[in-house]
This record gives C-alpha cells, sequence and structure tokens, in this order.
C-alpha cells in the first residue's frame, strides 16, 4: 500500500476533529451529561494542547530559509529556488509564520481556558451531584431550599423539589 499524501491526511484528520467537536455539541444539546463537563474539558484541554503544539511545528515548516534548504541541491532545484524567491519574499514568509505562531498562542490560551474551566466547574458539579442525590433520596413531593445546600447562596429564593 502506497503511503498517503501528507496533505490529505492533515485534511482528514481536521476533519475527523471537526466531526467530534460537532459530536460534543449534539451531546451538549441533549441535557443530562452535567457529570461529563469536568472530564471533557480535560480532554479538550490536552487536544488544544496538542493543536497549538502541530501549528508550531507548521510554523516551523514556513520559517524563511526552511523551502530554499530543501530546494537546493541539483541545477534543478537550483532554477525552482530561483523561482521560490521571486515568488515569495522573507517577509511573506515571516507573516506566514507569525500567522501560525499567532493561531498557536491562541489556541494554547483556549487550552487553559479548559483548565480553569475544569478545575473551577468539577467542585461545583460535584457539590451539585451530591445534593441532587440528596434531594433524590427524600422523596416525591419534598421541597428544599435551596439556601440551606451546603455552600448554597443563603440570599437566593430558588428551591429545589422533588416531583
Amino acid at each position: 500500500m502506497a503511503p498517503r499524501d501528507p496533505t490529505h491526511e492533515m485534511y482528514d484528520a481536521a476533519c475527523d476533529l471537526l466531526e467530534a467537536a460537532r459530536a460534543i455539541e449534539r451531546s451538549a444539546g441533549r441535557g443530562g451529561v452535567i457529570e461529563a463537563i469536568p472530564a471533557t474539558l480535560g480532554t479538550l484541554e490536552e487536544t488544544l494542547q496538542v493543536l497549538s503544539a502541530s501549528c508550531y511545528r507548521l510554523a516551523g515548516q514556513c520559517a524563511p530559509d526552511v523551502t530554499r534548504r530543501r530546494l537546493q541541491g541539483s541545477a534543478e532545484c537550483a532554477s525552482l529556488s530561483s523561482q521560490w524567491d521571486a515568488t515569495f519574499s522573507r517577509e511573506s514568509e515571516a507573516l506566514l509564520m507569525s500567522t501560525l505562531h499567532d493561531v498557536a498562542s491562541r489556541v494554547a490560551r483556549a487550552s487553559h481556558a479548559c483548565r480553569d474551566g475544569r478545575e473551577t466547574a468539577a467542585p461545583l458539579i460535584a457539590r451539585r451531584l451530591n445534593w441532587e442525590h440528596q434531594i433524590d433520596g427524600l422523596g416525591a413531593g419534598f421541597t428544599v431550599p435551596l439556601e440551606s445546600a451546603p455552600g448554597g447562596d443563603p440570599r437566593t429564593e430558588q428551591v429545589a423539589t422533588r416531583a
């Protein structure tokens, strides 16, 4: 079997990632997934870290002189190298590399936001699920003011009701 073209392989992987993101969106829309939020944010954090590293690697391939060095060697390559120089200025190569660095940095910040969100959400969700479990144990028709919930806000007027 012939090796896959790396361009198609990378694009196909990006399409798979998009499909996975759509599946997460569909799951979130159905509800009943609150328990999965911390683990999902953790997985998204790691996914975004890997994507950020990938963008930095792509930027490295676009660094000035990288393509020129690949084109050096034979007479045919020397001709291609001059055509490359005429087509792409060092400034355009630097702009491309800088753009990919910017994308990588922003993706890394999104990864950090997932980490921060997971660290905040995990204990809140655990407390909520513990409280819901307590309400489930009270039986039908029982109403509990949320201000008596562990860590609840005493100023709230909401109630938790088990129908």
